[in-house]
């Protein structure tokens, strides 16, 4: 039996992960995180408010650097680009969607992101689950 902890919370898929072989169940769920993290980063896009564009445009799926063997972690967010890096009080450049998410002394915050996990979270963590069922049914099947 290969090695590997998978723990989803659901004890039927934990059991039939366990069968597969580690770098299978790593496949397994990247596929799933990735595709129920999509509706977020759709709503994410809708939510966001668009001057240029540029924000919008640079709303990402990315994958986490690996803190322990193991640990597969995936994220929404917006990804760096030139036109981001604004220049503020006494010329220190920040990070324009930070500032639109969390305020400044000039400006409200609008959590554009943290209401597009609010809203589409249960959505998202579903999907990942239905897909993670499918996907470990796929992977026995094929293996």
């Amino acid at each position: 039996m290969p090695q590997g902890i998978i723990v989803t919370g659901i004890q039927a898929i934990d059991r039939k992960l366990r069968r597969l072989e580690p770098k299978v169940q790593k496949k397994v769920l990247r596929q799933s995180m990735r595709s129920g993290l999509k509706l977020v980063q759709e709503e994410m896009k809708v939510q966001v408010p668009v001057d240029s564009g540029l924000t919008q445009k640079n709303i990402k799926v990315r994958a986490l650097k690996r803190r322990k063997h193991g640990v597969i972690g995936m994220e929404v967010r917006v990804a760096s680009a030139p036109g981001l890096i604004k220049k503020g009080a006494g010329d220190r450049p920040f990070f324009y969607p930070a500032g639109i998410e969390y305020g400044d002394s000039e400006h409200q915050p609008n959590p554009f992101g943290r209401r597009s996990y609010s809203a589409k979270g249960d959505a998202a963590r579903d999907k990942t689950m239905t897909d993670m069922r499918s996907g470990v049914e796929r992977e026995a099947r094929s293996g």
